[in-house]
């Protein structure tokens, strides 16, 4: 039976300590770049859509999800892409991802009032700003629960072993329950004092918990995020519906396997004759 982290509420992850390797389908884990590629032996995009009024740590938790449903052990260059209009055009900010400790970015004083010209539509003019705000928005709340899951498992390692003689080449499968410890994370409105970009208030959009997500996804590293980088977007290259997008590289250990389409049962129902040398079969 495969074994799969089942998403609990808005998302389930297990902390994984540095020593571990990650395992394909199991576990996933966000590293640097040059990390991911010394780490892979193929990588692949992934892109995230999304609308305005997201909780970023939510955003992070489901693109986990699916890189660990894709068969992913790394994920690396992680971004987000924040798309809305200043003066009648489009601007795209984007943030990435820092490792370890960096120094805090140097805010540019506001520009004085007889310098900003208010009728310009340059968007090059625009320049995010940070705010402290005391903002009533929604927060993931997550902690440890441990959950019970159903594995089968074979009852002997080969069907070589001495140790327990046995009358058949079949090594009998047992089913068993384990415990597994898993984050769950669940919505929860809070007031407090943030500091946010201009442009992120007005989209509603709450930034991740990089604390939270780098104890959990990077075995334990200090998770950051960059200043914004801002530029004009072409409207025609957005589309008729622009969205915001979470992008990131999905590393994998192996090739990419695309899997077949499963395919309908023969209308040949009739039974088939039984090899009777072979009717135990192996269960290697």
């Amino acid at each position: 039976m495969k074994r799969g982290l089942a998403a609990i509420a808005l998302g389930a992850c297990s902390a994984l300590p540095p020593a571990v390797e990650p395992r394909p389908g199991l576990d996933v884990r966000i590293v640097p770049h040059d990390e991911l590629v010394t780490r892979t032996a193929t990588r692949a995009p992934i892109d995230l859509p999304f609308g305005q009024s997201q909780n970023g740590t939510q955003l992070v938790t489901a693109l986990m999800q699916r890189a660990r449903d894709a068969g992913a052990t790394y994920v690396g260059d992680l971004a987000f892409h924040m798309v809305f209009k200043w003066r009648g055009s489009f601007v795209e900010c984007e943030t990435k991802i820092n490792f370890g400790d960096v120094p805090p970015p140097v805010v540019a004083p506001a520009p004085a009032a007889q310098d900003a010209d208010l009728y310009s539509t340059e968007v090059r003019s625009f320049e995010p700003r940070q705010l402290t705000v005391v903002a009533n928005e929604r927060d993931l709340k997550c902690k440890q629960v441990a959950v019970m899951r159903e594995e089968r498992q074979r009852r002997y390692e080969s069907r070589f072993d001495v140790v327990v003689a046995r009358k058949s080449d079949e090594i009998p499968v047992d089913t068993v329950m384990t415990s597994e410890q898993v984050e769950q994370c669940s919505p929860e409105r809070v007031n407090r004092r943030v500091e946010r970009y201009d442009y992120q208030l007005r989209l509603d959009y709450v930034p991740p918990d990089w604390a939270y997500l780098g104890m959990t996804y990077a075995a334990g590293t200090r998770l950051s995020e960059s200043p914004p980088l801002c530029y004009a977007v072409d409207a025609s290259a957005l589309g008729a519906h622009p969205v915001h997008r979470l992008t990131a590289t999905l590393g994998f250990r192996g090739q990419i396997q695309q899997l077949e389409p499963l395919k309908a049962p023969s209308a040949d129902r009739r039974p088939k004759a039984r090899n009777q040398r072979g009717a135990g079969g192996d269960a290697e």
